[in-house]
């Protein structure tokens, strides 16, 4: 629900990874994609690893997801910011997610993703928090399969994460944690 009470459900669409294609990463495409196709969503899919990503060249990274975030922003849409990582990479999230934070302080329209597919736990049976700025713990038994709770300095839930692919569970338990927003999204792989 947004500050009126009234259900949101937003829509919209997932940028490719910044280090394959970066000439989308501007203000013209958000525009595009909020005018033409009425997106109220987008997602800004900064990749980490693979040639050319966050851990290569974290300044072309942090400029891509800049570019988008703002004008999303601008045109008054939501914006996820996506650390789309498959392995855990503790130290260089925080260092990102605390340069976002500091940037984006108090803006109300920026969802932070702050692990996408983590393809380490799911397949090592634990869970791992990276614990980026604003969240001070994560409640769980942390195994496969379990919810985990993002909390932050007051105790409120800001976020719930699977450790698996399945989402029934987390679909389960939104609006079940707390004063703060939880939000869940599901996105499929077309062929």
């Amino acid at each position: 629900v947004n500050e009126r009470g009234e259900k949101v459900v937003l829509k919209g669409i997932s940028y490719g990874w910044h280090n394959w294609w970066s000439r989308f990463y501007n203000a013209s495409s958000v525009d595009f994609l909020q005018e033409e196709w009425g997106c109220t969503l987008v997602r800004a899919a900064m990749g980490v690893e693979p040639a050319g990503a966050y851990i290569e060249n974290p300044q072309l990274a942090s400029d891509c997801v800049t570019k988008v975030v703002d004008a999303a922003i601008q045109s008054g849409i939501y914006v996820i910011i996506d650390w789309h990582s498959h392995h855990i990479r503790t130290e260089e999230a925080k260092a990102f997610f605390a340069q976002m934070a500091a940037k984006y302080k108090d803006v109300p329209n920026i969802i932070y993703e702050i692990f996408n597919e983590p393809v380490e736990v799911l397949y090592s049976n634990k869970a791992v928090s990276i614990l980026p700025i604003g969240i001070t713990r994560i409640e769980g038994e942390f195994e496969k399969d379990d919810i985990v709770r993002i909390m932050d300095n007051e105790g409120n839930s800001i976020g719930v994460g699977k450790t698996s692919y399945d989402s029934s569970q987390a679909q389960a338990s939104i609006g079940k944690h707390g004063g703060k927003a939880v939000v869940h999204y599901d996105y499929l792989y077309l062929e």
